[in-house]
């Protein structure tokens, strides 16, 4: 299972426009949470709440999904 990357990209979008204001981003201070380029990819920038909210219900769609194995019966 992985996630489509069209869902990948617009959350990490959602999120960079929320981490500016956040403590881990702000005040232009160097900060292990920022990589190279200044990007965090770490940090969720919402409570704890909405997070729990967030992850309460799973979306399929927002995943590519195949068989861990082959489920035909063929062999070799």
């Amino acid at each position: 299972m992985d996630v489509r990357p069209e869902v990948q990209a617009a959350f990490h979008a959602e999120v960079q426009q929320a981490l500016p204001s956040t403590v881990y981003n702000a005040g232009g201070c160097s900060s292990y949470y920022l990589d190279v380029n200044g990007v965090n990819s770490f940090s969720w920038p919402w409570s704890t709440g909405r997070m729990r909210r967030r992850l309460a219900h799973f979306d399929p769609e927002a995943y590519d999904t195949r068989p861990a194995y082959d489920t035909t019966g063929a062999v070799g």
